[in-house]
């Protein structure tokens, strides 16, 4: 017989709400000198996650504590756990552009 593991029920249960809490994508907003930052009002102080585009044109959103007296950046989650997040935009990527 099989040993139950009642903490992979949970942390199942935990993920799936996380998801839901989540919008269906990346929210974006343009900054003043247009490099984009991603979920504006979805992070502890309220700001956008900016994004750095690498060499190859992949754009990497990294939200984190980060250092005394900067905005916390990270995400919040429906239990009051904040949560350090990185979000990767394809080349190219611009709101309302994306093919299905």
């Amino acid at each position: 017989m099989a040993r139950s593991k009642p903490w992979a029920a949970l942390l199942a249960t935990a993920l799936s709400a996380a998801a839901l809490a989540l919008p269906a994508g990346p929210t974006r907003a343009a900054t003043t000198d247009d490099n984009p930052s991603v979920l504006a009002g979805q992070t502890e102080s309220g700001q956008a996650i900016p994004c750095t585009a690498r060499t190859d044109g992949i754009e990497v959103c990294h939200g984190s504590l980060g250092a005394k007296g900067a905005p916390d950046l990270r995400l919040k989650s429906f239990d009051g756990t904040a949560l350090d997040i990185y979000v990767t935009l394809p080349a190219g990527y611009r709101p309302g552009t994306a093919k299905r």
